[in-house]
């Protein structure tokens, strides 16, 4: 769940910048019936679609369930793929 003040920043900037926000920005979802996003299945989409992103921007803590990502292996799969991460602290 995107704090909604980064994800109106994010959608600004994308149509800001002539892109579609509905394609240009990527929102992971938990699996159905779970409220929070595996980190395995974070590690694993930037893994198949990091060459395609510019930036990963996720929250140090997400704001609606608490939960916390390893910063240091989210960080190291997006910069193996030449991408940016930027973190809401």
């Amino acid at each position: 769940h995107a704090f909604p003040s980064d994800r109106y920043a994010v959608r600004s900037h994308a149509a800001h910048r002539g892109l579609d926000p509905s394609t240009a920005v990527v929102e992971l979802q938990p699996r159905q019936g779970e409220a929070c996003l595996r980190p395995d299945d974070l590690l694993r989409w930037v893994e198949t679609n990091g060459q395609d992103v510019a930036l990963f921007l996720l929250s140090g803590v997400q704001y609606y369930t608490g939960q916390v990502f390893d910063m240091a292996a989210v960080a190291a799969a997006a910069h193996k793929h030449g991408a940016l991460v930027g973190w809401d602290l």
